[in-house]
């Protein structure tokens, strides 16, 4: 889900971290576009890997045996793709509150869709729990558009998308597309390598200390992050 919505992001995470602050006045149009646009992307994305999944490996053969379950895939992917940019958005505009609000809901309702499924479901598979990272991305995610229809009223115009923009800087997003997915990729990869060479559930145990480790690099990521959009 990680490795494909970081495919999905097309460059436009870091893309919109230097740029809002030199588009005063069209942030919220530009970043309205970025997000229908790796919404797309990380659908399609989604849905074509739920559907070759099986001829990948055993381990993912379950993404492919229903509609739902592709759907399902294909969504997680397309808000994954979604919040990731929207985060790189969020700290271009220095709001970095916001990105701290939305994550701390999404992992509460997280956890508390995980607990509900253990509690009332008599049998939860894989794609249960996968499932709780999609319900709290849309909760974290209605949330946020909550808070900024609160805050702008209905000023609706200002969040139509603008494509003519975003088209301009395509070469410019690409560049950052490419030099994301050179530093990106060859970590993201390795929890797939793992299920496609060993198993599911020896990944599910690297995944946790993989996600463990990496929390020695939060605050390098962060302050770097907020030093290029100053």
């Amino acid at each position: 889900m990680t490795l494909l919505g970081t495919f999905a992001m097309l460059g436009l995470g870091t893309l919109l971290l230097g740029e809002l602050p030199r588009q005063r006045g069209r942030e919220a149009s530009l970043i309205s576009a970025a997000l229908i646009l790796v919404g797309t992307v990380g659908g399609v994305l989604g849905l074509a890997f739920a559907v070759a999944a099986s001829d990948v490996s055993a381990g993912f053969q379950p993404l492919g045996t229903s509609i739902g379950n592709s759907a399902l895939f294909a969504l997680g992917v397309s808000l994954t793709a979604i919040i990731l940019v929207l985060d790189e958005a969020l700290i271009g505009l220095f709001r970095g509150e916001l990105q701290l609000w939305r994550n701390a809901l999404f992992a509460v309702v997280k956890l508390a869709a995980l607990l509900a499924a253990s509690l009332w479901l008599s049998h939860v598979v894989g794609l249960t729990i996968y499932a709780t990272w999609a319900i709290g991305n849309i909760f974290s995610l209605a949330a946020l558009a909550g808070y900024a229809f609160v805050k702008k009223g209905r000023a609706g115009r200002n969040y139509f998308p603008q494509w003519g923009l975003l088209r301009k800087l395509g070469l410019s997003a690409l560049k950052h597309h490419i030099l994301n997915l050179t530093l990106q990729a060859p970590a993201l990869i390795l929890p797939v390598l793992v299920t496609v060479l060993l198993s599911a559930t020896i990944n599910a145990w690297f995944y946790v200390s993989w996600n463990l480790s990496s929390i020695a690099n939060i605050f390098s990521v962060a302050l770097t992050m907020t030093l290029y959009a100053a």
